[in-house]
């Protein structure tokens, strides 16, 4: 009886599933045809490049060392090399230009077959797969500064976590069927998924060999789900992966973000923090205003986050006695009085940032309690 309730219970969320829409970008589907590849600015018959390449209705864009492999299975190979003797540090850049509604929650699978560039079963001392770096963005044109998009090269990718930006290690060197899945919930339109396989971190002790078969990209549109930043930036793995612990390795430096909720640690530094209205700064890009962890705390350096939560209104009613005073606790990314907060990490600190229709900073004092490490 419990196996079919299981079974039920699967097919139930696959019959879910199937009713949300659903896009493929599905590189088996393309044609072998040697003026397929023209207008993408890469002057062989086999390579997208910096130029916009219909696929499937979604215009996709390279930048860096891949090779669509017309072969059974057909699929978009893209490389990430570091410390091999016959290859330079590469990565290769993929845009998808779709149009991401605010207030959805977006699942992204990325499915391919794992590779490496070794010629034996054995897998060599020291030897690690790339790491995938899952963006969403408003412009679908790559930014880079390598002198030839269509070749082997390195283009430097921003290394943070946050609503927008996720990170995939899989510490499974495997020649294997690779189904990865991030989820993002925007809280504003955005018109690009980039995807970066990464041979990072760029460690001289570490080599990285991966070849990665790309079959498809999906995207599926389902109801908003809360953001959840505070899970663990490795999918599906420990803070040990690629040989050592990378939250005390200064090339390829991301803190770790314990989930939010969970009780703090020995260790772990309390902090109470209110935000006067002309404390925020406007962003560059014009939208919303943001503030600096190191603006508010002397000498802040960024270990662990344990929690990060605004102080809302005085609870009232509810299940659970409240006691006199208390505040909603609104874990971030959250929303009050029409403002919409989130967080993210870069540098060994974190920026809180407001959002509205108004283009606003915050009217009043905002007070948020955190705690790190």
């Amino acid at each position: 009886m419990r196996k079919t309730n299981i079974f039920i219970a699967l097919l139930l969320l696959s019959i879910s599933e199937i009713a949300y829409a659903q896009t493929v970008i599905d590189f088996s589907t393309i044609s072998f045809n040697p003026n397929f590849f023209d207008n993408g600015g890469c002057k062989t018959y086999n390579r997208f490049g910096p130029n916009p390449i219909s696929v499937n209705g979604h215009n996709v864009r390279t930048v860096g060392s891949s090779l669509w492999t017309w072969s059974q299975p057909k699929s978009l190979t893209l490389y990430a090399f570091s410390n091999m003797e016959t290859n330079p540090r590469e990565n290769v850049v993929i845009s998808v230009e779709y149009a991401f509604q605010a207030n959805k929650t977006y699942k992204i699978e990325i499915n391919g077959l794992n590779d490496h560039s070794w010629n034996n079963w054995i897998v060599p001392e020291n030897h690690y797969n790339g790491v995938f770096w899952v963006k969403l963005e408003n412009n679908p044109e790559i930014s880079t500064t390598v002198s030839n998009p269509c070749s082997g090269s390195y283009t430097s990718v921003e290394k943070k976590i946050d609503r927008y930006s996720k990170l995939i290690a899989d510490p499974r060197v495997a020649f294997e069927n690779k189904n990865y899945i991030v989820k993002f919930s925007p809280l504003e339109n955005k018109n690009a998924l980039k995807i970066t396989f990464d041979s990072s971190p760029n460690d001289p002790n570490l080599v990285i060999d991966n070849i990665f078969r790309l079959k498809n990209i999906k995207i599926t549109e389902m109801p908003y789900e809360e953001d959840q930043p505070s899970t663990h930036f490795y999918y599906n793995t420990s803070g040990e992966t690629l040989g050592q612990n990378t939250r005390n390795n200064p090339a390829y430096y991301i803190p770790y973000i314990r989930p939010i909720g969970s009780r703090p640690s020995r260790g772990d530094t309390y902090k109470a923090l209110s935000i006067n209205p002309n404390q925020w700064t406007s962003n560059s890009n014009g939208n919303g205003y943001s503030i600096y962890f190191s603006s508010l705390i002397d000498n802040f350096q960024l270990a662990e986050l344990t929690s990060l939560n605004l102080l809302g209104d005085l609870a009232t009613g509810g299940t659970r006695p409240t006691r006199s005073g208390e505040r909603q606790n609104i874990p971030l990314p959250g929303t009050y009085q029409n403002n919409n907060y989130q967080y993210s990490i870069i540098n060994y600190d974190v920026i809180i940032t407001c959002t509205n229709s108004t283009n606003a900073p915050p009217s009043s004092v905002v007070d948020f309690v955190t705690t790190y490490r």
